[in-house]
């Protein structure tokens, strides 16, 4: 099995997300944060894996400070959406904040956050909840998700 900062790696080589403007790096972030507390297991090693992880990305090294920024502002929202509705209400903000993108860049960012749903090698009920409505915000056809998914099983 992979490691999780493989499996993001290999995410990121596959996502075309240079180009992303702050309001879209934001947006990212955010359903990064929402998925990784999805399953309400997360440690404070964890954090800092996945904080230094998402730093490492191409498209985010020059972003630093904003990403930084980002994770600080959006973990405590995503750690305390314990409703389904709270966890669907965050999607749609992010969805919103992301604006126009083309259709790899959303096959790109679902990607990555299918990784991140993947990372402890188990995907929860929370976070397969969370990626079907992704996916469908996203405009990903339902079969092209499980495509994607199936990379990190």
């Amino acid at each position: 099995m992979s490691s999780w900062a493989t499996m993001v790696t290999r995410a990121n080589t596959r996502a075309n997300l240079r180009d992303l403007t702050t309001n879209q790096v934001h947006a990212v972030v955010d359903m990064l944060c929402l998925v990784i507390y999805a399953d309400n297991r997360m440690s404070a090693l964890e954090q800092i894996e996945f904080e230094d992880t998402l730093l490492e990305l191409d498209w985010t090294q020059s972003k630093e400070q904003i990403v930084r920024a980002r994770i600080n502002t959006a973990s405590s929202p995503a750690r305390y959406a314990n409703s389904r509705e709270a966890r669907l209400e965050l999607v749609s903000k992010a969805v919103k904040l992301l604006g126009q993108t083309v259709d790899d860049q959303n096959e790109g960012i679902f990607g990555l956050i299918a990784s991140m749903a993947f990372s402890d090698l188990v995907l929860h009920r929370r976070e397969k909840e969370l990626l079907n409505y992704i996916a469908d915000a996203l405009n990903i056809a339902s079969e092209r998700a499980v495509a994607i998914q199936s990379q990190f099983a």
